[in-house]
């Protein structure tokens, strides 16, 4: 026997007179008030992936201006710029001291940008107030230090991009030797791995950049400019004209380096012997090659030590 009047039961003939709504109706009304507005004509931006080395990702995808349409404009008022020296110089670009000229400006140019980029690498984050944060991540001391530098490295790359372009053109032109190439690499390879490991060291202990850029250029100008004059003093006052001090000055210096290369590389023109006015002497090239990669191996391996050293003390360099 079945009841007179079951809860349970929903007559649809009814609703209209009552007021009430058809369940199916009422279930597709709420699903209508759930749904997220229709997107039609709205722009997502695409997700980007991130690797499990977040600070490298974030280093190597850094500007070195502040957009890409700024670095596209610089690029070609740089070049447009080179382009007018040369034919101004037309006359002289056969000449050993044109090349020098170049070669050093362009050289200088590279050991002035690493000195600043390096030293503001981690003291722009320290002003900013993310490095705290990057402090609390899981990440090691040489995950945060090695994509610092290799992100410095990276933005560099324009830079001694102009160096390159230069040998390889006047060596194609047949005015600079082919071994001008690998000269340049040296060149630029041991100071900028040196002065990217003291910019790293002075910014992680430094708080204010311009403190960091300070301490790394200084210590550029100090070793590469001062020194040498003062080892010339010494040698004068106490050993008497002695040239030993000075010598061994001329050998550490990049700039004095790249000026006694281009004066051989642009005398002696592809395959004719080269001879090197060396600081101890005459040499030719395998002597001259090798003493420039000795001395540029020893400017990376400094380099290279002090970041290693950094990054075993990350934690007690960064907190102090």
């Amino acid at each position: 026997m079945h009841p007179a009047h079951d809860t349970g039961a929903y007559d649809d003939s009814n609703t209209a007179g009552q007021g009430r709504v058809p369940e199916a109706d009422f279930h597709q009304n709420q699903t209508q008030q759930s749904a997220p507005p229709p997107t039609a004509g709205r722009s997502f931006r695409a997700v980007r992936e991130v690797s499990d080395r977040p600070v490298l990702w974030k280093e190597l995808r850094a500007p070195l201006l502040a957009s890409r349409k700024q670095e596209w404009i610089l690029a070609i008022a740089i070049v447009a710029a080179l382009a007018m020296t040369y034919w101004a110089t037309s006359k002289y670009l056969y000449s050993e001291a044109a090349h020098i000229t170049y070669t050093l400006v362009f050289l200088l140019i590279n050991l002035m940008a690493v000195s600043v980029l390096a030293a503001t690498t981690i003291t722009s984050e320290k002003e900013a107030s993310t490095w705290d944060a990057l402090m609390t991540t899981a990440l090691s001391g040489r995950e945060i230090l090695f994509g610092k530098v290799l992100g410095v490295l990276r933005r560099l790359l324009p830079v001694g991009a102009l160096f390159l372009g230069h040998v390889m053109l006047f060596t194609v032109i047949g005015v600079i030797h082919p071994l001008g190439i690998f000269h340049t690499f040296l060149l630029l390879g041991g100071p900028t791995v040196f002065l990217a490991g003291t910019g790293i060291y002075f910014s992680l202990r430094a708080k204010r950049t311009t403190t960091a850029v300070m301490l790394n250029v200084g210590l550029a100008l100090f070793l590469w400019l001062m020194l040498p004059i003062l080892m010339a003093l010494i040698d004068d006052a106490l050993l008497r004209g002695g040239d030993d001090l000075i010598e061994a000055a001329m050998i550490f210096n990049p700039m004095v380096l790249d000026a006694l290369a281009f004066d051989a590389l642009t005398k002696n023109k592809w395959m004719q012997p080269l001879a090197f006015d060396g600081p101890t002497g005459d040499l030719d090239g395998w002597q001259f090659t090798g003493i420039l990669l000795l001395v540029n191996l020893l400017y990376a391996g400094v380099g290279l030590a002090i970041i290693a050293w950094c990054a075993r003390r990350f934690r007690r360099f960064a907190r102090g």
